[in-house]
């Protein structure tokens, strides 16, 4: 099965809805990109943020998140959903070889 056919085969399964058409033939610049727009310990405190406000329902600033917050939370949710899609396809590509070395 050829690398196009295996990446075809995953999108009819499972479809890709916000990584690109260059992100989808190759995953790893999706992931390039999410850890190009922050650092690690800055995703830790935009996640805990997340975490914090729709969990527990408290705010940093007090009774509401600001506008920026708001749109952080909206970017961070749409980077988590792009990068697991780019790994959904790493890992579906890998098995998906595997399967095809195996028989």
């Amino acid at each position: 099965m050829g690398r196009k056919n295996t990446t075809e085969l995953i999108r009819t399964n499972y479809p890709l809805f916000y990584l690109t058409e260059d992100e989808i033939a190759d995953p790893l610049l999706a992931i390039r990109e999410f850890f190009s727009t922050a650092h690690l310990p800055e995703f830790r405190d935009m996640l805990w943020l997340s975490f914090k406000t729709n969990v527990m329902g408290s705010y940093p600033h007090g009774d509401t998140l600001t506008p920026q917050e708001r749109c952080d939370i909206v970017v961070l949710y749409e980077q988590l959903v792009r990068l697991v899609e780019a790994a959904h396809l790493l890992n579906e590509k890998q098995l998906l070889e595997k399967a095809v070395a195996e028989s």
